[in-house]
């Protein structure tokens, strides 16, 4: 089960795009199946944190209504303490400050305490429309428009202020995405397709109109005066231009080995090798152009990773022989022919495509997916090393051998991140004959957790990751909750890591705080400096989270298994229903959380083991899965779409109410406690009545 460390080692150098190497900030998670989250996704790079603070609970209450002048003051107040405390003026303050301006010699006045920071501008240096901001490697947009409904709250007109929010974003093809069958995987990879050619739009109806949602374009500025690079950045630069003179010459010298006299006839190869040197040649290009321009040009989107299916995933979308083939194998198939779309290049002008792979339980699944895309780039006579390999490390048996994992895919992982609802399904699994589990809450508490994610910080930076891959942590599970999200999300970033998963465009605005608060890179570097041995965790993860069957008593099972049951049956009525992987399931308080398959196989595997264990029987789950139906029915009364659980008779039926009690009695039909098997095959059902 534990396999040797391996001897200390340090991931390759990739050329990365600047997301994964130093422009640190939120990830955001979308399904693959809904065109038009994935375009809100894409577009949440950029995020009026005016807008986000004044529709969000941070000042409390949440604004209803029409506008609200006092509400407006509120909002632009509170910006204008951020910018005191990220981006300083030499002297007074954003609050107070009159009016901003550009000099003859492109520098801001009143200037900033760091004039550095003053990146670039829009309009005329006279009267600028626009001032753009870097702080921590993340932009700052000013808006400036005296006459505008907010910007006469501000002394300097300033109408807006968007932040760069979400670097980065996963589009998913697994946990939040619902796809049963051929039909529903092409739609998905048409929206994956539609986002790397760049044309991806959807038409619907919001308030009475209708709308048409489009990627957002790239955002031009006048550039501000260049200032000196510090020491650390000229360092910076320096190692970066070796490296690339470095990789340059190494793809000549394949060209030249594919090529040569006498060697061995091999296109594949020889296509491979020409791409690799033309991929390093083009980029040289266009980033000289891009120093010695006068405009400074930001891309407008997020970064978007694709998120493919796990091993244990067969599709009929695809056969071989009539047999369906592993749908991992399509999802980077898929993933290796769109890198070459007209507008790939804009996501990214590294041209790389970088594909998440959950679900890998140890190294050996690790390689099984090196084996996969090295398979994919020479059929598609990609370069070398197009495809990086993001490894969620969500599976107990990859978090005790962590390091030997990254090591498998030490030429391409690209990121790692922590994930506690699928790790703790995993675990509960895992040790599921070991004894009754805590409940969820118990859990947390627990030093397995604890263990885990320092582990995966700690194996990430021993590993060489800083600086070349993202190290991530887990998703703020509540949208509405954003207040208690800016008060307490960036301690994540304090751990070692550089981003984390939040669930919306106004989330990953107000996230973007938490990395102009903390210095990501000085966080790394420190706890890269201090280790904690890894042997101490490792012993902790290996501790089973199971309690004294007396501890469970009847008063906090039955609250457990209230819980578990109407989130059952809330997030696969939807799944079966209406197709939809991922949504705001209302909690038994009525508190919209973000459920999908990671917090369904939670619930559905600690019912298992209790009823392995005795601690609850059959007829009770049974019973409470019936009593929790009409609260469900009750939540979902405004969907029109939305068909009953109970009938009239007072009976559970249809193909969600039978999906649900399947999950927890047919613990041997979900391997690993996976779900997806039972959700396809209800969902089928459904879709065929």
């Amino acid at each position: 089960y534990l396999v040797p460390a391996p001897e200390p080692f340090k991931v390759g150098w990739f050329d990365a795009d600047a997301e994964f190497t130093k422009r640190f900030g939120a990830q955001l998670v979308v399904p693959s199946t809904n065109a038009r989250f994935a375009l809100n996704a894409a577009n949440a790079r950029w995020v009026s944190i005016y807008d986000a603070l004044y529709a969000s609970d941070v000042l409390d209450p949440v604004a209803k209504g029409p506008f609200d002048e006092a509400r407006a003051q509120k909002v632009v107040s509170y910006v204008a303490e951020l910018l005191d405390k990220f981006v300083p003026l030499s002297e007074g303050s954003h609050t107070s400050c009159s009016g901003y301006t550009v000099a003859d010699d492109l520098s801001l006045s009143p200037p900033l305490k760091d004039p550095s920071s003053f990146v670039g501008f829009q309009g005329e240096p006279s009267k600028p429309t626009a001032l753009l901001f870097c702080h921590n490697d993340l932009h700052i947009h000013l808006s400036i428009d005296a006459e505008h409904k907010v910007g006469k709250h501000s002394s300097a007109g300033v109408s807006d202020v968007v932040m760069e929010s979400a670097t980065t974003a996963i589009v998913d093809l697994e946990d939040s995405a619902a796809v049963a069958d051929a039909e529903e995987k092409v739609g998905a990879y048409t929206v994956w397709s539609g986002l790397m050619r760049g044309d991806l739009e959807d038409t619907f109806e919001k308030g009475g109109k209708t709308m048409t949602r489009k990627l957002a374009e790239d955002r031009v500025y006048k550039k501000a005066k260049q200032n000196e690079p510090s020491p650390e950045e000229l360092a910076e630069k320096e190692a970066d231009a070796a490296l690339q003179s470095e990789a340059e010459a190494a793809a000549q010298a394949d060209v030249e080995a594919a090529n040569a006299p006498g060697a061995v006839p091999d296109a594949a190869a020889q296509a491979q090798a020409e791409a690799g040197l033309a991929r390093i040649l083009a980029i040289k290009e266009e980033e000289a152009k891009a120093a010695e321009a006068t405009e400074l040009v930001l891309s407008g989107r997020a970064l978007l990773l694709v998120r493919n299916v796990g091993h244990h995933m067969f599709t009929e979308s695809a056969t071989y022989g009539g047999e369906m083939v592993p749908e991992g194998f399509l999802d980077a198939i898929v993933a290796g022919m769109c890198i070459n779309l007209p507008g790939a290049a804009k996501n990214s002008p590294k041209r790389r495509v970088y594909c998440v792979k959950p679900k890998c339980h140890g190294p050996e699944e690790v390689a099984l997916t090196v084996a996969i895309m090295e398979n994919v780039e020479k059929g598609l006579g990609l370069a070398k090393s197009t495809i990086r390999i993001g490894i969620m490390d969500e599976e107990r048996r990859t978090s005790c051998n962590l390091e030997a994992c990254i090591y498998e895919a030490r030429d391409r992982v690209c990121f790692i991140n922590t994930g506690f609802l699928d790790r703790t399904g995993d675990e509960v699994r895992t040790c599921s004959r070991a004894g009754p589990v805590a409940t969820k809450k118990r859990m947390k508490e627990m030093g397995w957790l604890k263990a885990y994610e320092e582990n995966n910080v700690n194996a990430g930076l021993a590993c060489g990751l800083r600086g070349r891959a993202q190290i991530g942590k887990g998703m703020w599970a509540a949208p509405d909750a954003m207040k208690s999200m800016v008060e307490t999300k960036g301690a994540q970033l304090l751990t070692g890591a550089n981003t984390a998963w939040i669930p919306s465009p106004t989330a990953a605005c107000l996230h973007s705080i938490h990395y102009h608060e903390h210095n990501i890179k000085a966080n790394m570097a420190a706890k890269e400096a201090s280790p904690v041995p890894r042997d101490e965790l490792v012993e902790k993860l290996l501790e089973f989270p199971v309690v004294d069957k007396a501890e469970l008593t009847d008063d906090v099972v039955d609250k457990e298994l209230r819980g578990a049951c109407q989130s059952i049956l809330g997030y696969v009525v939807r799944w079966v229903q209406q197709g939809v992987g991922c949504s705001k399931v209302p909690d038994m308080d009525d508190v919209g959380l973000m459920e999908d398959r990671a917090t369904l196989r939670i619930s559905c595997t600690v019912l298992q083991n209790w009823l392995e264990h005795g601690v609850v029987t059959w007829d009770r789950v049974a019973g409470c899965m019936l009593e929790m139906a009409p609260v469900v029915d009750s939540q979902n009364a405004g969907d029109a779409l939305y068909e009953v659980l109970v009938g009239g008779d007072g009976k559970g039926a249809g193909e969600a109410w039978e999906c649900a009690l399947a999950l927890v009695r047919d613990k041997d039909m979900m391997k690993n406690g996976y779900t997806e098997v039972l959700l396809t095959k209800y969902r089928l059902q459904k879709k065929r009545a």
